[in-house]
């Protein structure tokens, strides 16, 4: 432990990566520069404040730690965004126009957050920067006084405005190759892999008088770089302040650890004068009494750990292999989508599914799998695309359904199109349904259903969590227009309170609810259970409750601001 602790000041660390550095002995500030809001919709505009936290007295500090990405995002509230008093210079809001539902204050704080860093760095100090890519953004300030308000000037400021970086361009990767020549850092950045980075940078140059040419900077040092050569790591040195920008690494608060107590000290002694005064007792020369046991006994705890993540790490794969047909169903197409859709048939039970082109050979466009259930045959044609799909596309299936019927003589015959859209987007970034109001009332007049692979990606999970059963979900397969498997849930009502970690205040809307009921919600896609307790109406226990504010007690833990639904039940359709 250090007598005079080095003050270290992080900006937008995690509490568990703060509190390793603690743990050493640290006397650790954890500011911020404010999350990122989110607004659920503007209609003309609004006003918010900047929620940055920084220290007041950074030129006391030591260290200054900036971690740049910073992905935490928060709704806007317009009561947390009103001052308590406003003073006679004024006070300042940012305006924020629609049609923008975002507003990142990270810019304009850090270009508050320079004059300070300039104090800070007037004496020894160390300023490290884990590097987000370059961008910039716009601000428009109002300044509000007792007599009234005016409209500043435009402000455009980057996220690196608190200092001063050799800056090249973004670009993002996940492999690097070290070059710096120092050993302890090479011998650290060996052990820290996994990282992403995000922002490139020129190599400084200086001119050398006597040849007149250009040559690195001898402040400027190297660290990482890219699979094409470019800087994406690098120290140098501005008279007192040493500055040191690296990618962001998986694990950022072992590797700052690492960095304060095995590399720094040594790049900058006079900062780390209590830790390595007495380095030398390191040596395997003055180890303390069962100091070397101990040290074998941990290198053999290595050991077993590494073979135990690799035996981990090939269930992982084989878990992938077993369960890859999730994945090809939200991201292929052409084969490998219809071999993932027909897994998921065969797996709900329609053990007759089958790929058309394996057992036809007439030549004509066939559909792609054929099921046959309750004496009702299903052609499904399955597409995965970019984009979202055409008229002709959700229609095609019509043509084989009818070719089908008078084939087979038979009315008992259905359409299916199952389409994995704009298949390149995250799930749950794309638009769901992807179909038009058109496409929709189309399939239902001529009696033939439309379906997502998504859909049928969430229905896995619901079946898995007993949401639905299988033979509920094989019923939906014969719907017509869009089949949703979620699309008959009832909505109880909107969760408007927590009492406690299990009793929630809810709005009912009209449809009952009774002890002993399940009552299901949708959070990220997915959807939870839980079952009805206790209701509460009045502070009087009731038997069922289908009107107002109403207290329920659940038999876990359930998150606010979230729907409240029923599971309807599925009838076959004859």
């Amino acid at each position: 432990m250090m007598d005079e602790k080095i003050k270290i000041c992080t900006i937008d660390f995690d509490y568990d990566d703060v509190k390793l550095l603690i743990n050493q002995g640290f006397d650790v500030h954890n500011g911020s520069a404010g999350n990122t809001l989110k607004f659920e919709s503007i209609y003309s505009s609004e006003r918010c404040i900047l929620d940055y936290s920084f220290p007041p007295n950074l030129h006391e500090f030591q260290v200054l730690i900036v971690n740049m990405i910073n992905t935490e995002q928060k709704f806007f509230f317009r009561h947390e965004h009103e001052f308590d008093k406003i003073n006679s210079n004024g006070v300042v809001k940012w305006i924020v126009q629609a049609p923008e539902n975002i507003f990142d204050p990270r810019p304009i704080a850090f270009h508050y957050f320079h004059n300070k860093i300039l104090e800070f760095g007037k004496k020894p100090s160390l300023l490290i920067v884990f590097a987000d890519k370059y961008y910039e953004a716009d601000y428009f300030p109002v300044i509000i006084k007792h007599g009234g308000e005016r409209r500043g000037e435009k402000i455009k400021q980057s996220n690196y405005s608190f200092w001063e970086f050799s800056l090249k361009e973004p670009k993002t990767g996940t492999k690097s190759t070290v070059v710096t020549t120092n050993p302890k850092l090479k011998s650290l950045l060996e052990d820290f892999t996994k990282l992403t980075y995000y922002q490139t940078f020129h190599l400084k140059t200086v001119i050398d008088r006597e040849k007149s040419i250009s040559i690195q900077d001898p402040r400027f040092h190297n660290i990482l770089e890219d699979s094409t050569g470019d800087i994406i790591s690098y120290s140098y040195i501005f008279n007192e302040l040493v500055l040191f920008v690296f990618p962001y690494f998986e694990n950022i608060g072992e590797f700052t650890k690492r960095f304060m107590t095995e590399v720094a000290p040594e790049i900058l002694p006079n900062l780390f004068t209590v830790l390595s005064t007495f380095s030398w007792l390191d040596d395997k020369k003055y180890w303390l009494p069962g100091h070397g046991e101990l040290i074998e006994q941990k290198s053999q705890e290595i050991t077993r750990h590494e073979q135990e993540l690799k035996r981990i790490d090939k269930e992982i794969e084989a878990n992938k292999n077993t369960y890859n047909f999730l994945h090809d169903l939200i991201t292929e197409t052409d084969e490998e989508l219809v071999d993932a859709v027909l897994y998921i048939l065969r797996w709900l039970g329609f053990d007759n599914a089958r790929k058309m082109d394996e057992v036809s050979t007439s030549g004509v466009f066939e559909e792609d799998i054929q099921l046959s259930a309750d004496e009702k045959i299903l052609v499904i044609e399955v597409k995965g695309i970019r984009g979202t799909s055409k008229d002709s596309e959700c229609s095609q299936i019509d043509k084989i359904k009818h070719r089908r019927m008078k084939q087979l003589k038979s009315f008992d015959v259905y359409g299916l199109y199952i389409v994995n859209h704009q298949r390149t987007q995250p799930s749950l970034n794309r638009q769901n349904p992807p179909f038009t109001d058109h496409q929709i009332q189309d399939a239902l007049n001529t009696e033939r259903g439309l379906m997502t692979t998504w859909s049928l990606y969430q229905l896995y999970w619901d079946i898995e969590a007993g949401i639905f059963t299988k033979e509920e979900a094989r019923i939906k397969f014969f719907d017509f227009g869009l089949v949703d498997f979620r699309s008959k849930l009832e909505t109880i009502g909107k969760v408007i309170r927590k009492f406690n970690e299990v009793t929630i205040g809810v709005e009912l809307s009209g449809t009952e609810i009774k002890v002993g009921d399940e009552v299901l919600t949708e959070e990220d896609g997915f959807m939870a259970k839980y079952q009805v307790l206790s209701i509460h109406q009045n502070n009087v226990s009731v038997p069922s409750a289908c009107e107002g504010e109403t207290g329920i007690q659940l038999d876990k833990p359930m998150k606010k601001n979230v729907i409240l639904y029923k599971k309807p039940q599925y009838v076959s359709r004859d």
